[in-house]
């Protein structure tokens, strides 16, 4: 066997034996709308696998909302961990709702997140880089593929807003301050 050969076989066989098979995360775009995936168990595991996409990442400079909805079919929810996969501690879930065999909405996403009979849920987190991996769970009688889809929006803080707010603040400070004086 060529030694070249040989010497990228074993740093390939080091490489997968200390990284496990961890997969790299899918990088996703703050404010570019709705990403949705596909997952067939069939192919790559059972109910409460993770999306086969590998975890999702991404960076902002601002606060976002990270928004997860259920598609196509209704009876999946969905935990969402920060982190890789599954040991980084669970950030929330989105609500558990039954299976509606008569309930199909496609891959209208904005739709489905604004039904309350698909499974969606709000996160939030601050400016930075982050990486989550969502968890498939189900209430669906013998199918075998499931759907997700997020999206992650910039949410500044309004500037004028907390201004005020910590102008009411000082104000009631000081009238608290006043009235011990006296």
């Amino acid at each position: 066997m060529n030694p070249k050969k040989m010497g990228c076989s074993l740093i390939t066989f080091l490489i997968i034996l200390f990284t496990g098979n961890a997969m790299a995360a899918t990088t996703l775009t703050v404010d570019t709308g709705w990403t949705g995936f596909t997952y067939d168990i069939s192919i790559y595991g059972s109910n409460g696998s993770i999306a086969p996409d590998g975890p999702l990442s991404w960076t902002s400079s601002t606060p976002v909302i990270l928004r997860v909805t259920d598609f196509l079919q209704t009876g999946e929810w969905y935990k969402i961990y920060e982190g890789n996969d599954v040991s980084g501690g669970v950030l929330g879930t989105t609500p558990d709702v039954a299976f509606n065999s008569s309930g199909s909405i496609g891959s209208n996403y904005q739709a489905a997140f604004d039904n309350p009979a698909w499974s969606s849920g709000e996160f939030m987190f601050g400016a930075g880089s982050h990486t989550i991996t969502i968890e498939q769970q189900d209430n669906l009688p013998g199918y075998t593929v499931w759907n997700v889809a997020v999206r992650i929006d910039s949410n500044p803080i309004p500037v004028p807003s907390a201004i005020t707010l910590l102008s009411f603040g000082l104000i009631g400070l000081a009238g608290i301050s006043r009235k011990k004086l006296h």
